[in-house]
């Protein structure tokens, strides 16, 4: 079972979690974004399961998981996520989420309000990420700080 999730409030649509997944046998739900992987969006607009893949449209782009040749556990499924590329060619292109998200945050649209506030799209955004995706802001945080990526628990020095 996939769910995806927006939040429904009285000034409208707003983000969600991102996509979760469910197995009945088991009577639980797995988080996309706890390891890292999943759709780089959190306001899911529409799912279709087509071929062998589930594709996810969401406020970031469209996300693609693979169902066959999976795990069991949906947090080893392959996720790829696609943005437009503005080239008419080739209209999407694939896109890391820790990529997008360094773009969205340097863009000119975005960077144009104060990033403490809640109510602009960077502090909207920012909020999510650093609450759903924190190693990503954590890296970026030291990155902006001129400071070397952290590196992750039990790799070499």
């Amino acid at each position: 079972m996939w769910i995806g999730t927006a939040w429904e409030g009285e000034c409208g649509t707003g983000m969600g979690i991102g996509v979760l997944s469910g197995y009945f046998s088991e009577d639980r739900l797995y988080a996309d974004w706890t390891m890292g992987a999943g759709t780089c969006g959190f306001l899911v607009s529409d799912m279709l399961v087509h071929a062998d893949s589930l594709w996810i449209a969401n406020e970031l782009g469209l996300s693609r998981v693979r169902l066959s040749g999976s795990s069991a556990r949906f947090r080893r499924f392959a996720w790829t996520n696609y943005v437009p590329s503005g080239n008419p060619g080739n209209p999407m292109r694939e896109v890391t989420c820790d990529e997008l998200y360094e773009e969205l945050f340097q863009s000119p649209e975005l960077a144009a309000g104060p990033p403490n506030d809640e109510g602009h799209p960077y502090g909207v955004l920012w909020s999510r990420i650093s609450e759903l995706r924190p190693h990503f802001a954590w890296q970026y945080v030291r990155k902006l700080n001129g400071l070397e990526p952290a590196r992750d628990k039990g790799e070499a020095e």
